[in-house]
């Protein structure tokens, strides 16, 4: 039988096991405060009860100055991956 990997968005109380799993407390708990404002979605992917992926898709505006006025109103979208990769290490990758 194979394992399914469930996917929804993250949660405060999800926060323990992202950080004994994939590390940085300060990244997810930034997520988590962005996602509460309606400023992205923090997409946590789960295996048999434990996080194995994340990425945040971003609903922001740009911060960088240059590219705000070439995107008015638009959210730059910008995601990283981050995988425990079953080793327990996470790595992250732009998508």
């Amino acid at each position: 039988m194979t394992a399914k990997v469930e996917i929804r968005p993250g949660s405060t109380d999800d926060l323990a096991a992202l950080v004994a799993v994939l590390g940085e407390r300060h990244f997810f708990t930034d997520r988590l405060a962005r996602q509460q404002r309606g400023g992205g979605v923090l997409l946590v992917a789960w295996l048999d009860g434990r996080p194995v992926g994340e990425v945040f898709l971003e609903c922001e505006p740009a911060t960088e100055p240059e590219v705000r006025p070439q995107l008015p109103g638009v959210c730059p979208g910008s995601t990283t991956w981050r995988s425990s990769g079953h080793s327990g290490d996470a790595a992250s990758a732009p998508l």
